[in-house]
Formats: structure tokens, sequence, C-alpha cells
């Protein structure tokens, strides 16, 4: 980081934070700036959190390294740029340059919420952010803002997303009979399940447990609810388990099933 400059004629340096501020602080915002340095100096600390400041003509008077590394620059560079160079937020700018003009207006900190943006060097982004007014002897000087990178998180949801989409269609047309069971209670059958039981709908199905559809006994002499039970354990402490078993029908028709 670089060092300030000793101070000249009795003037106080600016401190070493300051180095990203670009022009030069007049000393009417300089107490705005020594409290966003101080505010951001724990900041520095942390790649987690973005954080930059700009002034009324959305200029950017701040930027701390994790902030300029969403963007592709340094943060000298990100300095002395409109706000809208370093993030663009696409259908929802004009929802976002209200809620920044809110904050100018009421002197209060807007609502942290999550946005979407795309950065400086291109990349699609997920932010998580927050927006705090600054004051300088009692006027709002700057808007400093902090994001939280939620990109990676949402990636994730999306794929988590697509995945249940692709299982529920497999689901629904699987020729394959399948039951979703939890905790021994059937909670979904899917259309093949359905014809193989000969049930007209689900509801005969679902809330019901396995033993429901099986004889009291199976044809080893073994109670159905217990080694159901015991089957069932087993199958959640392995990867797979596969076993035969003798069902009953929604009619009342005995009939054989390999389970796994």
């Amino acid at each position: 980081m670089v060092q300030p400059d000793e101070p000249q004629n009795g003037a106080m340096a600016a401190p070493a934070a300051a180095s990203f501020l670009h022009p030069a602080p007049s000393r009417a915002t300089y107490d705005a700036l020594h409290l966003i340095t101080r505010m951001v100096a724990a900041l520095e600390m942390t790649p987690l959190v973005a954080a930059c400041s700009f002034d009324r003509e959305g200029i950017v008077r701040f930027c701390n390294p994790a902030c300029a590394r969403l963007c592709g620059m340094t943060p000298d560079q990100a300095c002395g740029r409109p706000l809208r160079e370093l993030f663009s937020h696409g259908a929802r700018q004009p929802e976002y340059d209200a809620m920044v003009d809110a904050v100018w207006r009421s002197g209060q900190p807007s609502p942290a919420d999550e946005w979407q943006a795309r950065s400086a060097n291109g990349s699609d982004l997920w932010l998580y952010t927050t927006c705090i007014p600054i004051f300088s002897d009692g006027q709002l000087e700057q808007v400093f803002c902090m994001h939280i990178d939620l990109t990676l998180r949402k990636h994730q949801e999306d794929e988590l997303t697509q995945a249940s989409i692709n299982f529920r269609q497999l689901f629904r047309n699987s020729g394959e009979a399948m039951l979703l069971i939890r905790e021994n209670t059937i909670v979904d059958v899917n259309p093949a399940a359905l014809a193989m039981f000969s049930c007209e709908h689900k509801e005969q199905m679902v809330g019901r447990c396995l033993a429901d559809f099986s004889p009291l006994q199976q044809p080893d002499g073994t109670a159905s609810g217990v080694a159901v039970t015991a089957l069932m354990h087993e199958a959640h402490g392995k990867t797979n388990r596969f076993f035969d078993w003798r069902f009953v029908s929604c009619k009342g028709e005995l009939f054989w099933g390999k389970c796994c």
C-alpha cells in the first residue's frame, strides 16, 4: 500500500488507504473520506466484501481491491470512472438508480438486496448490496456501497434447480415404476407405479407405507411390516439395495416386484 507524503505547511496528510482516491480530495470532503478510510481498513483485510464509494455525479472516489478485482482492474483504474462503467444492472438499472437516489434524498441506508450485475470486464455477477450515506459537516458527500459476491452460490442453486427439473421429468416419464419414500412413508409415485399397483390416482398410495401394499407375510414367513422396516433401514446405509418383494395391488391382486 502506498505511504502518504509528509504533510507540508501544517496540512494533514491523507491516510494510506486514500491512495485509492482519485482525484485528490478537497478539504470540504476530507472528513468523509477519512471516515470511509477507517471503515474500509477492516474490509481490505478480507476478499469477501467489495467496497466502493461515489459522489453525486456517480463518479467512483474509492474502490477497495476486492471490488476492483470483480471488475478486472486495479483500484487506481476504477477510481475516477462512472459507477455504471464498473457495474451495470441490465433491465433493473432504473430500479438500482432509484435505490441510490433514495439514499441521496433520505440520507438513510438502503435495504440490502440481491442484484444481478455485469462488471466492467464483462463478467455476470450476483451481488448482495447495501449502500450507506457518508456525511461531512452535516452534508451528504458520498454514498458508500458494500457488495458480497453471491455468483458461485447462485450458479450452484441454478444447477440444483436444473437437476431437480431433470429428475422430475425422468420421474414422470419413466416406464419404470418409481416410488419416493421418506421415513418409510410414500410421498410420491409416478404414472408407471400407479399402473403397476392398479391404482387410479396417487392419493391411494401417498401417505401410506410399503407394508400397506404387501401381504401380512412374505413367502419366507417373515412379517412384511418387520421386514420392510429392516430393508429400508439397510437401504439408507448403502448406495444400492436390491431385493424381491411380494406386493398387493389396489385391486387386491398379488404380484412380485424387484425393489432398489
